[in-house]
């Protein structure tokens, strides 16, 4: 019990989530051009949550793009809890340093 429990207060990623299976399916959302700076952890024993950066192809489908990739996560993959950073342009460097 006590290895679980310092698994989720670390934010450790789910044993039975892929982060790169993920990353795909999200990459395979039409309007989707780019997932980057993936998080997936625990938040206790049944709810796991997701925090990515998305660069989609225009901010016109924002709304459209982000109601696919939260349906499709919390089906797939039982991650109900997303948090989408949504980009044009990939944030490269810039996110590397923040």
């Amino acid at each position: 019990m006590l290895p679980k429990t310092i698994h989720i207060l670390m934010q450790g990623t789910p044993e039975d989530v892929s982060i790169e299976e993920v990353i795909q399916a999200m990459e395979s959302i039409g309007g989707v051009k780019n997932v980057h700076h993936v998080h997936i952890w625990q938040m206790d024993e049944h709810h796991n949550a997701l925090e990515a950066h998305v660069v989609i192809e225009s901010f016109n489908e924002i709304e459209t793009v982000k109601q696919a990739l939260k349906t499709y996560l919390t089906a797939q993959f039982g991650l109900a809890h997303s948090t989408l950073e949504f980009e044009i342009t990939p944030c490269d460097q810039v996110c590397e340093a923040g």
